[in-house]
């Protein structure tokens, strides 16, 4: 992907679900407002890519792409053309800074602290393992893919 050296505060998935919890039993409270949740520390891909291979205990690497180069390969996928832009102006924004604000909303919340990148893959181990999924073969059919594609393009239909 073209991120290039852009910084992202990462978010451990397991976080918003707590602090979304307490809003949701009392809403009032929050009526207009919106929270930025971001992890405690921003990475490079490069810097996530040597903490994978530290904690998985086998070479990740981060090859950063360029804008065409990663159009050339989501064309070769056969992506549909507002995905491919979308998710190219997505992480393009990435190499520009667009993701690295840490915000310190999520770590003064009430709960316990963000989770950090370290712990993520250490947690997950599974989902890192280069075996098939149990029962082997893809881990999304290619029709859940297709549908997901079909959605992804009828939310979008507004791009050029």
């Amino acid at each position: 992907m073209p991120a290039g050296d852009g910084r992202v505060a990462f978010i451990d998935t397991r976080d918003p679900g707590e602090p979304a919890a307490r809003i949701l039993e009392d809403p009032r409270g929050h009526v207009g407002r919106a929270y930025p949740l971001t992890g405690p520390r921003a990475l490079t891909f490069e810097e996530v890519a040597e903490l994978l291979t530290e904690e998985l205990g086998r070479p990740v690497r981060y090859d950063p792409a360029t804008i065409p180069g990663y159009l050339r390969h989501l064309r070769a996928r056969g992506l549909p053309r507002v995905q491919m832009l979308v998710q190219t102006v997505l992480h393009a924004g990435l190499r520009r800074g667009d993701a690295e604000k840490v915000d310190p909303t999520l770590a003064e919340s009430p709960g316990r602290p963000p989770g950090s990148m370290r712990a993520y893959p250490s947690d997950h181990r599974a989902l890192w393992a280069k075996e098939s999924p149990p029962g082997g073969g893809r881990r999304v059919s290619p029709a859940t893919e297709e549908r997901g594609r079909r959605e992804i393009a009828m939310r979008c239909q507004w791009l050029p």
